[in-house]
């Protein structure tokens, strides 16, 4: 046989190498073609594809093709394909990765399995795909793939993306495509994601997806119809919470409906403005017709009743006209009983102080000092839960269940890194330095160890997976771990983690979202953040003892740490913002009784404490504990404010004993002698005195008080307490000038307190029943704060017309007798009393009265104020709720800071949990009312319904997807997902003829190193339509197993970590007690948001409840504080209400005139609309701190009001002389009236009347005005808004000036002065109305507003519509009224004849 020659063994070599060489100059991208196949070895611990550029290969066996229809679907059934069978097992445990992450959308599942098999078997698979990168592999001759181009049709992308944009990640409150796409934003992006080189977790090898034809036009991009999630196909179809489409459309909520305007009013503002033009032109119309002598009858006719009416031209009665004498009783045609039996009564009862002075004084302090021995069980309410939430309060039950049946909400410090003031406010944060300064303090605290027991972070700190701690920093992104900081690529390692989380996890397992950890950037440039943001996550608990631990590491870290980073110079280029969760010092034990400090030193520090922790969600109370890191700043301020409040109460009590002295020379003798300063400290005693009896009584009682009581009582004791004390003095000596002359001190002390003390009784009766209905409130700070003033208030008016009688008549006698005040045992000679003409009362005189009291303006006025009050009513609808926790702070607090940078930069809102009760899970029906991710569940069903709230945030203030348990739970059974599986039964033999299977309780769980074969499912049935899954005890059971399991990357749905507090269970009845399904708000920063998250939350649950039949609420660690908001509005119109009805009540019995009480009634309320309206352009809030003052604001009111009204109905004459008369003979020590006639003018004129302007003026207003200026000093926020501002600029303009009104413009006889008199009012006028165009400060705007409603409104509404007059007689001795017995007198209302030549002519 011939053998061949040599060549031909080369042949075939030879020919492989030519097919190589062609192979490399033309790559092949056809159909039928493959640019990959088979696995040529590995890089690292995974294995590569070989290069393979050769037509697709029929499978081998039938089992490699069995696998590939189950994995690929059938449209590989009868094809070649461009994979290997080992190719297809490692595709299969890739995709499973994935499939326990997006497996409840069986649309996305698909197509993602497309997605990828197309990619790995296709037969057309070189068509799109092009290897770019290869190299050799180490074991082998062969190339191994390590980059390739896979084109994609934007059709198919698109598809597939918007198949799985939506599904939820419920155990993180986020997103499937946070784990499969990094958070893409796109399909570009997510399969860019996809492709990404992640050996073990991702792909093996670097997929690049090209946009655009190739340059060659070989290639085509691979294009497929997708399924979508809503697919007609219910096998593909997606649950309501992973496909925005299923889901049933919610209605519209109150809130979405759009506000009625008309152009940019608003339809109330704007139906106002309407009624107020129809008044004015009719009232000006009107005007014009009287004016132009077209309705001359009008002119004629007598519109009222009651009162004679004098026409413009009658003459008036001059003094020494008895017949005609305006100042005789007897013109009244009726006298009131009641007022003389009350003024009766009170003459006596000054007769009895007055002779008795001393025996009154001892009683009155003997009734003090035993009220005061209360004061042994003294207590401060400290913990805000029982100062602002009613003990019946609904929020507080759903606290305390929570609390103790999942756990309380864990604890949290916080730091906020941001750039110095130094440098530009636009200054990135991100630096290499920056970041190394964050480890190294991070290292830091990770080490320290409290003091003394040694507690560290590990021990204290909330680790629900392993034992990392979590800690949202973002170093996280290098685990934490300096050593993995990689200083050349440190920022693209940042870039690429901030862009794509789920690439770089911390030590606790979960991806650190931007948001969480970063601020201050925009869109996605993470490297232009302005802020770090690191926040450490402690655990909590009920028992106060573990809570102590934590307290006590957190006090350490505050200490020795936090409040030192300032002084480090690596942190000299940035500034540090910090809270902690620290406990008040001022605790309860059961070994040791609460002792407070002396009350001035720490009240500032008790109130702040309660009005700052009911803001915040960081601030919680646990066990009589106030957690949050005031406690340093507030002992470093409370003594100065302490100070600052003490000074101010100081110089009111100064002002006001000096106030009350009558200086009629300069001579020093007279000086020390009319001085009534020792009269002034008696009369503020007498206030100290009155809050010390009505704090003893409270705490006789076994309640605590509030700084509310502590702080505001004695301003309002005192505003109330002074003004009777300025008229009692300023009558008294009113009498000493008119009386007789053989008339006794004791009578004129009789006789003051019977002229006066009506109209005490009636202004206290007002304000102690006001203030005690304020009592019948539920939230416990304002009911405490209401009774305690109630008793305080009337406490005081008793002591005043007792023991301040007895003063009054013991300093009368020591003037008498010229000894000097306040050392009473030296007397002096002193030159007589001179009464002359002051400056204030020339101008009052001469140009005041005049001015105002024009005749011309009248209906003007009604018109301004009525316009005036119509803004109030428009304005207050809009009057904001609650308190924002940075005013609770001293305004110089290291936490105002971190409060401003929290609201700037913090981008996650708080938690809030969807609690279930009464629902027994267990049964299927129950169980379909809850879940979402099934064919079967309720449409309407909470997990439905929570997601679509989420689509609609700037109404339900619901940001992130809601981690619900249930779907979690079954999604975890399904044998697809290869979480929950046994270990395969082993029959057991029990006898020669008998088998039995193993116990279910000792059946084993498979791990995830366990041989497939050797396991089984949980749930062979498993169904989507729900129909196999556990009921009854079965499901009790299975999730037991899942509460244990951890989570992990083989099984992320593991119960452990997110829901092992979620659930409250009940073994013994086969039920589920209450379990709650957990989301986010969206970031909240102002109160509103803070209140609007609160109703919507609540409105949800109510929604859910009706629908479903479950009990549902909501709970977040703020709700409990913000629960007063829901119905402060109806308390603050219920207290108000119940404030006015009562002054109706008392002033109509007192007055004997409805009439009357009615205008008293409608002028408070009146100056309640203004303060309002005030309040809402000055962004003033209501909440239980300015509710307080708006109590407040109705009793200094009433004190206003009450002794004018009185003096208005007691007098004689018409109405507009007893309006003149009311301000002469309440406010003046001597008086002559002289009516004149002269152009059709009227002049009242009179010498004393200054002195009603100044008692008023100096007497109340200048006395809270001298204290409340002293509290613009304060460090503290809420006493610089809340008593300052608002108490200054609106109670001492709006009460003061309608004070005024009431007192001295009631008169009704308006003045038209046309010389030099009238611009002397007119131009001030002008100058402020000036001012007020051109200042932007609202301060201003209230006090003018106020003042011009006060000074001109009520009297005119008086003078034209002001009840009869009662005429009561008033010449009394010791036996009582000289009309009771059939006397004539000329009454106590005497005229001053002998100053007839004081007066101009």
């Amino acid at each position: 046989m011939r053998r061949p020659p040599a060549i031909f063994p080369a042949l075939p070599l030879l020919l492989l190498l030519l097919t190589v060489i062609s192979s490399n100059a033309a790559i092949l991208h056809e159909k039928g073609v493959c640019a990959m196949r088979g696995q040529c070895g590995k890089k690292g611990f995974v294995n590569l594809n070989c290069p393979y550029n050769y037509p697709a290969v029929e499978p081998e066996t039938e089992t490699f093709r069995s696998l590939l229809i189950d994995t690929c679907g059938a449209s590989f059934a009868d094809t070649p394909v461009c994979c290997d069978h080992d190719q297809l097992i490692d595709l299969v445990d890739q995709v499973k990765k994935a499939e326990r992450i997006i497996a409840a959308c069986p649309a996305c599942w698909n197509n993602f399995l497309q997605f990828f098999c197309h990619f790995t078997c296709s037969p057309d698979q070189s068509t799109f795909v092009n290897v770019t990168g290869t190299v050799a592999s180490s074991t082998s001759d062969k190339d191994l793939v390590t980059r390739v181009d896979f084109r994609v049709a934007d059709h198919y992308g698109q598809g597939f993306y918007d198949s799985c944009k939506d599904i939820k990640f419920g155990s993180s409150n986020g997103y499937a495509m946070d784990f499969i796409g990094g958070g893409a934003r796109n399909w570009h992006d997510m399969v860019v994601y996809m492709g990404t080189e992640r050996p073990l977790i991702g792909s093996p090898f670097q997929i690049d997806f090209p946009l655009g034809p190739d340059g060659e036009g070989t290639m085509t991009a691979f294009d497929s119809s997708t399924y979508r999630c809503n697919d007609t196909d219910t096998r593909f179809r997606c649950a309501c919470v992973d496909c925005e489409s299923t889901c049933p459309v919610l209605p519209p909520t109150p809130a979405e409906r759009p506000e009625c305007r008309i152009g940019v009013l608003r339809c109330w503002s704007f139906g106002l403005i309407i009624l107020y033009i129809l008044i004015f032109c009719l009232s000006a119309s009107v005007f014009l017709a009287v004016k132009k002598g077209w309705a001359e009858n009008l002119t004629n006719f007598n519109w009222t009743s009651g009162d004679s009416y004098r026409g413009a031209y009658e003459r008036v009665a001059l003094e020494g006209e008895d017949d005609n004498t305006l100042l005789d009783p007897d013109q009244t045609p009726r006298k009131y009983w009641l007022n003389s039996v009350v003024q009766e009564w009170f003459y006596y009862l000054g007769i009895l102080c007055a002779r008795h002075p001393w025996t009154t004084i001892i009683v009155s302090l003997v009734f003090v000092t035993f009220c005061s021995l209360g004061w042994r069980w003294f207590g401060v309410e400290q913990n805000p839960v029982n100062l602002w939430v009613p003990p019946t309060s609904e929020a507080l039950a759903q606290k305390q269940f929570f609390d103790e049946n999942f756990s309380p909400f864990y604890r949290t410090t916080q730091l906020i890194i941001t750039p110095s003031t130094d440098f530009a406010s636009n200054t990135s944060v991100i630096t290499k330095q920056n970041l190394l300064n964050l480890f190294a303090l991070e290292s830091e605290i990770k080490s320290l160890r409290s003091f003394p027991n040694n507690y560290t972070l590990q021990d204290l700190c909330y680790h629900p997976n392993g034992d990392a701690c979590i800690i949202q920093s973002v170093t996280g992104y290098w685990q934490g771990d300096v050593d993995n900081f990689d200083s050349p690529s440190w920022h693209e390692d940042f870039v690429g983690c901030a862009e794509q989380p789920t690439n770089c996890l911390p030590e606790f397992g979960q991806p650190l979202k931007p948001e969480m950890v970063l601020g201050g950037y925009e869109g996605r440039e993470f490297d232009q953040a302005q802020a770090l943001i690191v926040t450490y996550v402690l655990r909590n608990y009920v028992d106060e003892t573990q809570a102590d631990k934590a307290h006590e590491w957190e006090l350490t870290l505050l200490k020795n740490v936090l409040t030192r980073l300032e002084s480090r110079e690596e942190w000299s280029g940035v500034k540090v913002s910090y809270s902690t969760e620290v406990s008040l010092i001022f605790k309860s034990t059961p070994q040791k009784k609460l002792e407070p400090p002396p009350l001035p030193l720490f009240s500032l520090y008790i109130y702040i404490y309660p009005v700052l922790s009911l803001l915040f969600p960081c601030f919680q109370i646990r066990n009589n504990h106030i957690q949050s890191s005031l406690e340093i700043e507030l002992n470093k301020s409370s003594n100065t404010d302490a100070g600052t409040i003490i000074l101010s109460y100081l110089v009111m009590f100064l002002y006001a004993s000096l106030a009350l002295g009558k200086f009629s020379s300069l001579d020093s003798r007279r000086i020390v002698i009319d001085s009534k300063f020792s009269l002034g400290i008696s009369g503020i005693i007498i206030v100290i005195a009155s809050v010390s009896t009505s704090v003893g009584i409270f705490s006789f009682t076994g309640s605590k008080i509030t700084l509310i009581i502590a702080e505001v009582i004695p301003f309002l004791v005192l505003a109330v307490g002074v003004d009777n004390i300025f008229i009692l003095c300023h009558e008294f000596e009113r009498r000493k000038l008119v009386g007789d002359v053989d008339e006794t001190i004791e009578e004129r002390a009789a006789k003051t307190l019977a002229k006066m003390g009506p109209g005490i009784l009636m202004s206290a009766l007002c304000e102690t029943i006001a203030f005690g209905l304020g009592g019948l409130v539920t939230m416990p700070a304002v009911s405490s704060f209401a009774l305690v003033a109630a008793v305080a208030v009337f406490v005081d008016f008793v002591l005043q017309v007792t023991c301040f009688v007895a003063c009054m008549v013991l300093d009368a006698h020591r003037a008498e007798e010229t000894r000097v005040d306040c050392i009473p045992c030296i007397q002096v000679s002193a030159p007589e009393i001179i009464d002359r003409e002051g400056v204030l009362q020339r101008w009052t005189q001469h140009y005041y009265a005049p001015f105002i009291l024009n005749p011309s303006i009248k209906y003007g006025i009604c018109l301004i104020f009525l316009g005036i009050f119509m803004i109030g009513l428009s304005l207050a609808p809009q009057l904001e709720l609650g308190l924002d926790q940075r005013v609770a702070l001293p305004s110089d607090s290291y936490l105002v800071e971190y409060f401003n940078d929290l609201g700037t930069y913090f981008q996650v809102g708080p938690p809030v949990y969807f609690v279930v009760t009464g629902d027994n899970t267990t049964n299927r029906a129950d169980q379909q009312k809850l879940c979402g991710r099934f064919s079967t569940c309720d449409d309407y069903s909470l997990a439905n319904i929570l997601e679509q709230e989420r689509k609609r945030p700037n109404v339900s203030f619901i940001a992130e997807p809601t981690s619900g348990w249930l779907d979690d739970f079954l999604h975890w059974l399904s044998p697809d997902v290869g979480c929950c599986s046994f270990k395969k039964r082993k029959l057991q033999a029990d006898s020669k003829y008998t088998q039995s299977l193993q116990a279910p309780e000792k059946r084993q769980m498979c791990g995830p190193y366990d041989d497939e074969d050797e396991c089984e499912p949980c749930i062979q049935a498993w169904d989507i339509t729900m129909a196999g899954l556990p009921q009854g005890q079965e499901f009790l059971d299975l999730l037991d197993l899942w509460l244990a399991m951890e989570p992990s990357e083989d099984c992320p749905l593991a119960g452990k970590a997110a829901y092992g507090d979620a659930l409250v269970i009940d073994r013994a009845n086969t039920t589920i007690v209450a379990s709650h399904f957990r989301t986010f708000h969206a970031p909240l920063r102002t109160q509103r948001e803070f209140i609007a998250a609160f109703h919507s939350a609540h409105r949800i649950a109510r929604e859910i409840s009706t629908e479903l039949g479950v009990q549902v609420y909501p709970y977040s660690v703020f709700y409990i504080f913000f629960e007063q908001y829901s119905y402060i509005v109806y308390m603050a119109l219920q207290i108000l209400a119940f404030a006015i009805i009562t002054i109706f009540g008392v002033t109509a019995a007192m007055l004997g005139s409805l009439r009357t009480a009615l205008i008293i009634v409608l002028m408070v309320v009146m100056i309640l609309v203004d303060v309002l309206g005030a309040m809402t352009v000055w962004n003033i809030s209501l909440n239980a701190v300015s509710l307080v003052n708006l109590v407040i604001c109705v009793g200094i009111s009433v004190e206003f009001c009450c002794h004018i009204a009185r003096g208005f109905v007691v007098g004689t004459g018409s109405r507009e002389e007893r309006a003149f008369k009311s301000l002469v003979d309440v406010g003046s020590s001597k008086q002559e009236i002289r009516f004149c006639v002269c152009h059709k003018v009227y002049i009242y004129t009179n010498v004393y009347s200054w002195r009603f302007f100044r008692q008023v003026f100096s007497g109340i207003t200048l006395t809270k005005f001298a204290g409340i200026i002293v509290l613009a000093f304060t460090r503290s926020k809420i006493f610089e808004i809340y008593y300052f501002r608002m108490c200054m600029y609106i109670y001492n303009s709006i009460d003061f000036l309608c004070g005024v009104c009431v007192e001295g413009l009631i008169l009704g006889v308006f003045v038209r002065v046309l010389n030099f008199e009238a611009y002397s009012i007119v131009l001030p006028m002008l100058l402020v109305i000036s001012v007020i165009i051109r200042s932007s400060n609202t301060d201003l705007l209230i006090v003018v507003f106020g003042g011009l409603h006060g000074l001109v409104l009520l009297p005119v509404v008086l003078s034209i519509i002001g009840g009869e007059g009662m005429g009561s007689s008033a010449a009394l001795d010791e036996y009582g009224f000289s009309w009771a017995r059939g006397g004539n007198s000329h009454g106590m209302l005497v005229g001053d004849a002998d100053d007839d030549d004081d007066i101009e002519q």
